[in-house]
């Protein structure tokens, strides 16, 4: 497997473009009946996509006219097609991002212990792992 090492900050949003490419592509990519794994100690919103020139339209139809595809947007449009697993601890950050999941969609929450200290991404396709926590 070929590995991409990326140093960024926010000056170099360069992990925010993996991240939204990387996301983009599971929406367009083959159901497999693994799930998607996303963990970290502190999960929040952010902007992840632009479209200026509505480029994701066909992949985020629910979208619709917004300037831009948040990871909000993005976990419930991929819920639709994979089970979606976000593993995270039980804090104010994490909290509001779930609590604005709705019950019927295929999103299953682990709070793990405080001392939780892992993030990444797993899916089928690719494993995305670093010192980021999932947050603006």
């Amino acid at each position: 497997m070929t590995e991409r090492t990326i140093w960024s900050s926010q000056a170099n949003p360069g992990a925010v473009d993996l991240l939204g490419s990387c996301l983009a592509l599971l929406m367009v990519a083959p159901v497999t009946d693994d799930a998607l794994y996303f963990e970290s100690p502190w999960i929040s919103d952010f902007p992840l996509l632009e479209k200026r020139f509505f480029e994701f339209a066909g992949a985020f139809p629910e979208c619709g006219d917004k300037g831009s595809i948040s990871f909000c947007d993005c976990r419930e449009a991929l819920s639709t097609r994979w089970t979606v697993r976000l593993v995270t601890c039980d804090n104010d950050t994490s909290r509001g991002f779930l609590d604005r999941i709705d019950s019927s969609s295929k999103i299953d929450i682990r709070y793990a212990p405080s001392s939780f200290h892992a993030k990444g991404i797993l899916t089928p396709y690719f494993f995305v792992r670093g010192s980021m926590n999932l947050t603006y």
